[in-house]
């Protein structure tokens, strides 16, 4: 794998990047390590410095009744189990993953988590125990994340797709892969690695054995593919919401740097993929918005064709309506929805 150098201000995901690093470099040292003493082993058999029959004791304890018997542990049974446990722990760190990138969106925002068909009651003695409106709202959104955890990663994905506006499949993971990782996960901890009927029938499993067994290959995809997969999320709450760090936020609104109401005047200049995009992006009724919809007539000053892929535009409105449009720009870019994007900001103003 290439090593990934982009860190982002989700501090879940470099929690989640730190770790999957650390697990990897883990695995691969401690294969090496193995592999390295068997060769010696191998080694001092060859030059008659042990027999058949050496035993093999470490801080006082038996390990090993033979040379035989060492090596195949250590290339063979040693690896495989600690491949299992390392990928029980890659798999509970993305769940922690989604459930810290929650807690951290709703710190920002409480839209994501709003919903009509829910009700909650309260007991008279515990709301006069509130001294917060903030406390209802923070007890609400947590219960809300935990039942979306609690009921696995086909409510996460479907939770991150219908309120977060960001699909898992657009990231290039294939969601059958991802459901496979789950699934041998479930095994695992819960059936001692016994595959059981709903396995092999859902996943056409065809091997010999009747245990789970984690491939060296296996683990290292997973790394991969769940590095990637967390660093699409990363990129597209990225686009919706603003990841500043809560401290830097803090000094901000001390020294009066963030105001609600700042207007900010954009220009920007794109050559769209095709024509008929160009024509959607810029008309009146084209809408956007993750945490509320908006109309790009709302903010729109001037639209200039240059040419039928062509275009130059500048926008006006709330620091948050900009912001907003200008993350769906980004992502649309990172689509490949334009050959070309640039785009500067004219000036910021009290409203």
């Amino acid at each position: 794998m290439q090593k990934e150098e982009f860190r982002g201000r989700l501090v879940s995901y470099n929690n989640f990047t730190r770790e999957i690093r650390a697990i990897r470099r883990l695995y691969l040292i401690t294969v090496f390590t193995y592999e390295e003493k068997a060769n010696q082993i191998r080694q001092d058999k060859l030059d008659l410095k042990i027999t058949n029959a050496t035993e093999f004791y470490f801080r006082d304890e038996l390990i090993a009744r033979s040379p035989y018997e060492i090596n195949s542990k250590l290339t063979e049974r040693y690896p495989s189990i600690f491949r299992e446990f390392l990928f029980i722990r890659v798999m509970s760190l993305l769940e922690t993953f989604f459930y810290d990138t929650l807690y951290e969106i709703a710190q920002i925002s409480n839209v994501p988590f709003r919903t009509n068909n829910k009700e909650r009651t309260y007991k008279l003695a515990e709301l006069l125990s509130i001294d917060d409106i903030m406390e209802i709202k923070q007890e609400i959104i947590g219960s809300e994340i935990r039942s979306v955890i609690s009921q696995g990663h086909r409510e996460i994905n479907r939770f991150f797709d219908r309120r977060l506006n960001t699909k898992f499949s657009d990231s290039g993971l294939n969601l059958k892969r991802l459901e496979l990782m789950y699934d041998k996960r479930n095994l695992l901890v819960h059936n001692n690695g016994i595959i059981d009927d709903t396995f092999i029938h859902k996943h056409n499993y065809l091997e010999r054995s009747r245990r789970i067994v984690i491939q060296e290959g296996f683990l290292l995809e997973a790394l991969d593919l769940l590095q990637k997969l967390t660093l699409y999320i990363y990129r597209s709450i990225d686009d919706q919401f603003d990841l500043v760090p809560r401290k830097i936020k803090d000094r901000k609104k001390q020294s009066g740097a963030i105001n609600d109401d700042i207007i900010i005047e954009e220009v920007y200049k794109a050559s769209f993929i095709n024509s008929e995009y160009k024509e959607i992006l810029l008309n009146d009724n084209f809408s956007f918005g993750f945490t509320g919809k908006y109309l790009f007539s709302e903010i729109k000053v001037n639209v200039i064709d240059l040419n039928d892929y062509e275009a130059q535009w500048t926008v006006r409105g709330s620091k948050k309506i900009i912001g907003e449009y200008r993350g769906f720009l980004r992502k649309a870019k990172r689509h490949e929805k334009f050959r070309y994007f640039e785009f500067m900001k004219v000036r910021t103003e009290e409203n």
